[in-house]
């Protein structure tokens, strides 16, 4: 077998060159009157050996082809894109969330209730039980019956495909809307062009499957992940991606980054320890370069007050090169490392503020880092004015922030990462308005004194009866 190089890979030869080049052995083995013409047994012989060994030549040309992402199709490309920290996307239905009203506290049972898009005819079936609130309504979470991106609109009326005795509508109402797009199987073509022109093994790639596994661990109620895409992974404020330079504004352990106006309050302290702890680390990032360690935070000492006027660098931090940082809720710690070592691959690295140190098949011992995402507390306000003639009593007041509690906890399930990483809208709360026929309306919402609360990719908002601060007009 006579196989030659080149920078396009394996140059195999043709049917009659091995045939040639056997012959040619065989005779200056035997002698050059050896008869092998194809109506002699030793010809016949030699014709099917070259055939044999031209397959094997194809098959081998056909595997080195294989290793390139460019080229390799099936579970080749599959393969290959693991070495890039991608997977295959997988198929999604398309879901929607929409408010049904009926019977009071009748619970509707998942894939009992199907509706009808009257704009497109696509169905939809309800996809987690609903229990309809004491006001007649509750917003549920329907899919599309097949994996595929089906259009909808807020305007779209819908039909009840299969009608129940609980259930009188289900329509669109502000706060409702579409929680996920929905997509196909992802054919070569499309994952080869994602794989080529991702950054740094980006988004969506062996990360999320990995999440995905974790969410399947029993008590697992959210996980999210961060990958080393750009240089807004590893921070705690939603809005420092800008480097700059500048000095300190205010006293009490905060200042302003020129450039990007981001104000570091407790979060500073989170991060310039991370980033500090580490110190024989390439990648660690130094946040703040002029201001002495000691004046902000070191690993035996740690102050509250920076004086004013002090000057500062700051670099927009992110994660080290091909790594990872999963965040989780709820598992026990061990089953979520050694989901992450079982699935991760061997050259990647795993970030995050909680260490397990897991025993892998060969009885290495292997550290697996992760994040438990921190509780940010949050305080809604707002006015309530009641129906003309109305009186709210103070049990229905106290009613009404609960519910304020419930539909948050709502929300927070139907996220894709329960709640984790989630934004706070305080306008989504108005809806509560039609659970008491004695309100009329709720206005001048605030979430922490915000319209709209961004919350941290390592954290999640949650909300108490005593945070519910109401102004009952």
């Amino acid at each position: 077998m006579t196989l030659q190089y080149d920078e396009n890979g394996i140059v195999i030869q043709t049917l009659s060159e091995i045939i040639t080049e056997r012959e040619d052995e065989l005779k200056s083995t035997f002698g050059s009157d050896l008869e092998l013409t194809g109506d002699t047994v030793i010809g016949n012989i030699q014709v099917s050996d070259a055939d044999r060994e031209l397959d094997i030549q194809q098959l081998l040309a056909f595997l080195v082809s294989q290793m390139s992402v460019s080229n390799s199709s099936g579970i080749f490309l599959d393969w290959n894109a693991q070495f890039k920290n991608q997977i295959r996307l997988s198929p999604l239905k398309t879901q929607i969330t929409r408010t049904i009203t009926g019977t009071p506290s009748a619970t509707i049972a998942a894939n009992d209730l199907v509706i009808t898009n009257d704009n497109n005819g696509y169905d939809f079936v309800l996809s987690a039980n609903a229990t309809i609130s004491t006001g007649g309504t509750v917003q549920g979470t329907f899919e599309s019956l097949g994996y595929e991106d089906v259009t909808v609109n807020d305007g779209d009326t819908f039909t009840i495909a299969t009608p129940l005795a609980d259930v009188t509508s289900v329509t669109f109402v502000s706060g409702d809307s579409k929680t996920q797009t929905g997509r196909g199987s992802e054919i070569d073509s499309e994952f080869r062009n994602r794989v080529l022109t991702s950054d740094l093994a980006g988004s969506l790639g062996l990360s999320q499957a990995i999440v995905d596994k974790i969410k399947l661990l029993d008590g697992v109620t959210g996980a999210t992940y961060i990958e080393n895409k750009s240089s807004t992974d590893w921070t705690y404020e939603s809005d420092d991606t800008t480097a700059g330079t500048g000095a300190i504004t205010t006293a009490v352990n905060s200042f302003n980054v020129a450039g990007a106006g981001t104000s570091f309050l407790t979060e500073l302290d989170a991060n310039y320890r991370l980033e500090y702890e580490d110190e024989d680390s390439d990648d660690k990032t130094l946040i703040v370069s002029t201001i002495p360690s000691a004046t902000l935070l070191n690993p035996t000492l740690k102050t509250t007050s920076i004086a004013t006027g002090v000057s500062f660098t700051y670099t927009p931090p992110r994660l080290p090169p091909n790594s990872f940082e999963i965040i989780v809720l709820g598992g026990t710690d061990e089953d979520i490392a050694e989901t992450i070592l079982n699935n991760k691959v061997p050259t990647t690295q795993t970030i995050g503020t909680t260490t397990i140190n897991v025993t892998d098949d060969e009885g290495q011992v292997v550290t697996i880092n992760f994040t438990r995402p921190a509780e940010t507390s949050i305080t809604i306000t707002g006015d309530v004015t009641p129906q003309t003639g109305e009186t709210i009593t103070g049990t229905e007041q106290d009613a009404l922030k609960q519910e304020f509690v419930d539909y948050w906890d709502e929300l927070k399930q139907l996220d894709i990462n329960n709640g984790v990483g989630l934004d706070v809208d305080a306008d989504d709360f108005a809806q509560l308005s039609n659970t008491n026929e004695k309100i009329k309306k709720i206005r001048n919402l605030l979430v922490n004194g915000v319209d709209y609360l961004e919350i941290n990719r390592r954290e999640i908002a949650t909300l108490i009866v005593g945070n519910v601060n109401l102004t009952f007009l």
